[in-house]
């Protein structure tokens, strides 16, 4: 996943007080698998990264779009 992305995620998450335990309750997904993404070992599957940004209500916009 693109660095950058997951950075935000990360700091999104931790500005709502929210755990990786949080996130793969909200989820539905085992807390390792969020761990993994955290470290760049995996990536989230388009579903699960579609939730997850609804979770943290983060938007995913195009190069160049403000």
């Amino acid at each position: 996943m693109n660095p950058p992305l997951m950075s935000k995620i990360r700091a999104r998450a931790a500005s709502l007080g929210l755990s990786q335990a949080d996130l793969a309750r909200a989820l539905a997904v085992d807390p390792r698998m969020v761990n993994r993404w955290w470290m760049g070992k995996r990536e989230p599957n388009i579903a699960s990264l579609e939730r997850l940004l609804e979770v943290l209500n983060l938007e995913l916009r195009g190069k160049g779009e403000q």
